[in-house]
């Protein structure tokens, strides 16, 4: 039970220390500008869904 103690015991410090070194390295770099609003979705997400929407029927079909 001691052993298991002093793991959590290391682990929280190692946690610790690893955040104050990486927040004391500075501001990070800049994100890049954000996308277009007017970004189309493009043809799969709407084969994606409409596969889903199919597997779904067919799946609660099944059950009854």
């Amino acid at each position: 039970m001691r052993k298991r103690g002093f793991l959590h015991y290391a682990l929280f410090t190692l946690l610790v220390v690893v955040v104050y070194v990486g927040h004391s390295q500075g501001n990070a770099m800049q994100s890049s500008p954000p996308l277009v609003p007017n970004t189309p979705l493009d043809g799969g997400i709407f084969l994606l869904l409409a596969s889903g929407l199919i597997y779904g029927a067919k799946v609660l079909y099944r059950k009854d």
